[in-house]
């Protein structure tokens, strides 16, 4: 798997170094770099831009004469094929420009009248052979689309729309009247659920686990068809009976010195709504260590056992809007910068606490109570530069 998420940025001024003309589709469009690693980019367009294509070429703004095959059995990531507004995201590979970077996408920003900022799209509208930039202004909502006041050409699906040198959308659409954005939130909720790593993640990944076929140091146990865990189909089944709790952890040498975020996806797949499942992290035993939990029915709480004692971050459990109730998949991470430890669900800030120092090195999941949970996608990040040691696979 690669490793190294490269913080190549654009500034939206100028040139266009993150931007992409689409080639040999059966409609012309353009796409933007959304990730950068290694070799490897990772571009976001319509999906209606690329559907049907086995094979067609890209081109990197700032390198035109230059273009690079891409192929759908191989390159595509994934595509969105039952909306006029969905979204695809595929990979270019090989010896690409040193020009080239991704653009950050601002998922902070909500657009109003009253915002006087500039606001633009830049891609290749009506076939244009060079990038072209339209300026306008922020001229409503269509559910959660963003209209932007000017008309879009043929060729323009698949820009972005940028504001402050980030991307708060994604042209999927045009009229006579206005142009039509996927807002920059939706597009990072797409990536994450299609375990992209963005590059406004930047940092290096110290341990990474996608629960493929080589997942093997995950120990696994098998007490009855409820309390189980074991590895299936990309995911880590984890499950508990009622009155219980069980957890699935492995050492992830992290220097508690340096910032560093924890994520995971998790998804119920039976049980009470109540149950809760989660983020363990700093864990040296049964009696010491850290978690976030969340519960199906839209609660969540944060929580260090020491001792073999519960203390609990918050008086009582909250609910939370950001947390998508019942059998749905969320994001769960932990993310430490400087003395404090923000939580975070579905990429929403939901909480803060000081920063304590781990009992033990132990980072993983938890269920309790009657519940069966899939557990994917966990990383451990750490500032580029600032490498801890990581962990080693047997």
């Amino acid at each position: 798997m690669l490793g190294v998420v490269l913080p190549r940025f654009a500034a939206a001024q100028g040139t266009f170094p993150y931007l992409v003309k689409i080639y040999g589709t059966p409609k012309p469009g353009s796409g933007f770099v959304v990730a950068l690693r290694d070799d490897v980019a990772t571009v976001v367009t319509a999906s209606h831009v690329i559907m049907g294509a086995q094979k067609f070429e890209v081109a990197f703004a700032d390198a035109l004469d230059r273009r690079f095959p891409v192929d759908s059995t191989s390159d595509f990531a994934a595509m969105e094929t039952d909306d006029i507004h969905g979204l695809a995201a595929f990979w270019v590979r090989g010896a690409l420009p040193s020009s080239i970077a991704a653009l950050p996408l601002d998922v902070e920003t909500t657009l109003s009248f009253e915002d006087e900022k500039d606001l633009f799209f830049v891609g290749f509208p009506n076939r244009a052979s060079l990038p072209s930039r339209i300026n306008g202004r922020f001229g409503g909502r269509d559910g959660s689309r963003i209209k932007f006041d000017r008309p879009a050409g043929e060729g323009a699906s698949g820009s972005p729309l940028i504001r402050d040198g980030k991307a708060v959308g994604l042209v999927t659409a045009a009229d006579a009247h206005f142009t039509y954005a996927v807002n920059a939130r939706v597009i990072r909720e797409i990536l994450r659920g299609w375990a992209v790593i963005l590059s406004d993640q930047a940092g290096q990944i110290i341990f990474e686990e996608r629960f493929d076929e080589s997942s093997s140091y995950w120990p696994g146990f098998f007490v009855d068809a409820e309390a189980r865990a074991e590895i299936r189909e990309g995911h880590l089944l984890l499950g508990s009976r009622a009155g219980e709790w069980y957890f699935q952890v492995v050492p992830v040498a992290l220097n508690q010195n340096d910032d560093f975020k924890i994520e995971c996806t998790a998804q119920k797949l039976a049980g009470a709504d109540n149950s809760l499942y989660g983020l363990i992290w700093g864990m040296k035993d049964s009696d010491n260590f850290f978690t976030l939990v969340i519960s199906g029915d839209g609660r969540f709480v944060v929580s260090k056992k020491e001792v073999g004692k519960v203390a609990d971050y918050l008086q009582s459990f909250f609910v939370s809007p950001h947390i998508k109730r019942h059998n749905s998949i969320n994001t769960l991470a932990v993310e430490k910068r400087g003395d404090r430890l923000g939580l975070y669900i579905n990429g929403h800030s939901v909480f803060t606490i000081q920063f304590e120092p781990f009992f033990g090195q132990y980072v993983g999941f938890v269920v309790y109570n009657s519940i069966q949970l899939a557990f994917d996608d966990l990383t451990v990040t750490v500032p580029t530069g600032r490498p801890s040691p990581g962990s080693p696979r047997p």
